[in-house]
């Protein structure tokens, strides 16, 4: 099991603030806006496996394996919109949406059998 708070995101701007275009607008703030002020939704995911051996004979016997990851489907955001619609002195006019973009695996089941001599 894994449960940690949301990542924290910068907001950035959808222009260029600081009269430098080496660096993306992304990566301008808006004015009054500090560093990691976005947070994502908490992160939880559990995962599972289960494993039975069947005896064939004294000497062969079958494993079933069954796993899993995220097993309660849980969206697990990676990153978010954290863009802002400014105007020209760098005020926010549209807020970041904070809308995912990225997100770890969703619910994976994997089965299998093994043989074993």
């Amino acid at each position: 099991m894994q449960a940690a708070s949301g990542d924290l995101f910068n907001i950035g701007s959808n222009r260029i603030l600081n009269s430098d275009p080496s660096e993306p607008p992304a990566y301008q703030r808006p004015l009054f806006v500090g560093r990691n002020t976005l947070p994502a939704k908490a992160v939880f995911e559990l995962n599972a496996r289960y494993s039975r051996f069947f005896p064939i004979t004294e000497r062969y016997r079958a494993e079933f394996l069954a796993e899993t990851t995220n097993i309660t489907n849980t969206l697990n955001v990676t990153g978010v919109n954290s863009t802002a619609q400014v105007d020209a002195n760098g005020n926010i006019v549209t807020p970041a949406s904070g809308a995912a973009t990225g997100a770890r695996d969703q619910r994976l089941i994997q089965l299998g059998v093994r043989f074993h001599f």
